[in-house]
């Protein structure tokens, strides 16, 4: 058996080769148009200036909006660097729709910061309870002098 060939991808051009459609793109995310729109939308930003500070060319860039995976992984973060936009969040969406939640990564500062933070709050929770149990111990003496008290005066 031969590997299924995808409907589509290939049609027929006038000089009798073949050109290279794309696929519509899977789970009504296209996101080369999600780039282009956001680079559009955005006053401070152009095609020019965006593939600039991507190294790469204009053209490069602007036949990236036609596709609707934009590019590699890698692609996507050089662009989200260097736009300050997070552009990973648009798949996340479409995982967080098929309940599939996306796993928290920390930096080394931030666990450092994490792992301070929750040190303090253990410290804190003993102090509270340590507190608790004086609290606890005052209550009862007062009680039993209470009661001691009351039966005095009956």
């Amino acid at each position: 058996m031969g590997r299924k060939k995808k409907e589509n991808s290939t049609v027929p051009t006038s000089t009798g080769g073949e050109k290279h459609v794309h696929q519509p793109p899977e789970f009504g995310l296209h996101m080369g148009q999600v780039v282009n729109k956001y680079i559009v939308n955005d006053k401070d930003l152009s095609i020019d200036k965006v593939a600039k500070r991507m190294f790469s060319q204009k053209q490069t860039l602007a036949n990236k909006f036609k596709v609707p995976y934009f590019g590699t992984v890698y692609d996507l973060l050089k662009l989200s660097i260097a736009v300050e936009h997070d552009f990973f969040a648009y798949p996340q969406m479409i995982l967080r729709t098929k309940n599939i939640e996306a796993n928290k990564v920390y930096t080394e500062g931030e666990y450092e910061t994490l792992r301070k933070e929750n040190e303090q709050l253990k410290n804190l929770l003993q102090l509270k309870i340590e507190e608790n149990e004086t609290l606890r111990t005052l209550n009862q003496y007062f009680k039993k002098d209470l009661s001691q008290k009351s039966e005095k005066s009956s």
